[in-house]
């Protein structure tokens, strides 16, 4: 059988050193020290670049130089993304762009990369628009769910199709194998498995939210009856691709909410207030930027702007119980931080005329605030 597997390998730009350092211990160095012992093995990852900021911080160098030989080796291959992990639908074309050549520069100076053949979008969130740029950026392929192709889940779907309008390849997950623990399955015998498996998850699955002690994935890149690729190895192996019309989605979504126009409901739901004030607070912070540029005070302006779009404060205000290795996404401190972050770069605005800016930013985040609390009092009450 065929195993394409690709890693999203991220922690928040504003998480605590200990928690990466956790991250590292558990999971990347697991991951990257049984590639290394597994020289056949291929693996298509992203590398988010706030993480490889923080990595550096970190001195975590013997980490990255090993990350290096396999990207060299090519057992790694690398996909490009958004340097501090914004949900690239709704965030502004300046945002965008200024995330995604981020992320570019960092793979060119850590491992000669000029541009990946692949994108890798935050949460697997695409529009058709922002197909569309990706192909006119120069990127070969897209990663997305299957729900994308045509905003089901209950059928069948290939493993690679062409979006139709842009040209761009489209590899798409899939999401039932990709929720699970790929190496659980496959160790219980590959009859029992797709002939091509595509999976896509967190890197932090294998190590930190799940403890594989007894060397699942170990034996799976092992195994001579499991021929592992990349994507862009696989792509080369496929002939006249199916064109399709990408469906606005993410690799959270689901039909009805793509039939209520909701293609992104964990960050961005009609129903949810603290995500709605969270929207406005960061098309506030995008804005005030844009007016402002060549500010005196820019960077440090477009520094917090760019953390506070990470996409995890819409998350953490979601509420939702995903059940997967983890605990129900709700973390009051978790969405204060991210929008703090927005309000920063507003109140970092050196020019005065920013005043009436600053004064909204701020009416916002106060009441914000205050909702936040009085949710999660009114949740534990008792």
């Amino acid at each position: 059988m065929r195993w394409v597997n690709v890693l999203h390998f991220y922690q928040p730009p504003l998480s605590r050193p200990e928690i990466v350092a956790e991250a590292v211990r558990l999971s990347y160095r697991r991951v990257t020290k049984a590639l290394l012992k597994s020289p056949n093995s291929r693996v298509t990852v992203n590398f988010a670049g706030c993480l490889l900021e923080q990595l550096l911080l970190l001195n975590q160098h013997e980490l990255i130089a090993d990350w290096q030989r396999l990207v060299a080796s090519g057992q790694v291959e690398l996909t490009g993304s958004a340097y501090w992990h914004a949900l690239l639908p709704k965030i502004s074309g300046e945002e965008l762009a200024s995330q995604v050549a981020a992320q570019e520069k960092i793979l060119a100076r850590l491992f000669k990369i000029a541009r990946p053949a692949g994108f890798f979008a935050p949460e697997l969130a695409y529009s058709p628009e922002l197909i569309q740029w990706l192909a006119q950026r120069g990127y070969h392929y897209a990663i997305v769910d299957e729900i994308s192709i045509d905003g089901r889940l209950d059928t069948p779907k290939q493993m690679f199709y062409r979006d139709q309008v842009s040209g761009l390849v489209l590899a798409v997950r899939q999401r039932d194998w990709s929720k699970k623990y790929p190496p659980e399955i496959l160790t219980q015998g590959v009859d029992h498995c797709p002939q091509n498996l595509f999976t896509v998850t967190d890197g932090e699955l294998y190590g930190l939210r799940h403890r594989d002690y007894s060397g699942k994935l170990e034996r799976c890149w092992r195994n001579p009856k499991i021929k592992t690729e990349t994507v862009s190895q696989a792509i080369a192996s496929q002939d006249n691709l199916t064109a399709i019309s990408l469906v606005a989605a993410s690799w959270e979504s689901w039909p009805d909410e793509i039939a209520a126009k909701q293609p992104f409901a964990v960050w961005d739901s009609r129903a949810n207030h603290l995500q709605k004030m969270l929207w406005s607070l960061a098309d506030l912070a995008q804005q005030a930027a844009q007016r402002f540029t060549g500010d005196s005070n820019q960077k440090w302006v477009a520094r917090h702007l760019h953390q506070g779009l990470s996409s995890c404060a819409w998350w953490w205000a979601s509420g939702r119980d995903f059940a997967l290795f983890g605990s129900a996404a709700w973390g009051p401190e978790e969405i204060i931080r991210g929008a703090e972050q927005l309000v920063k770069s507003v109140r970092s605005i050196d020019n005065p005329a920013s005043r009436p800016w600053k004064q909204q930013a701020d009416k916002i985040f106060c009441s914000l605030q205050t909702r936040i609390w009085q949710k999660h009092w009114q949740q534990w009450k008792r």
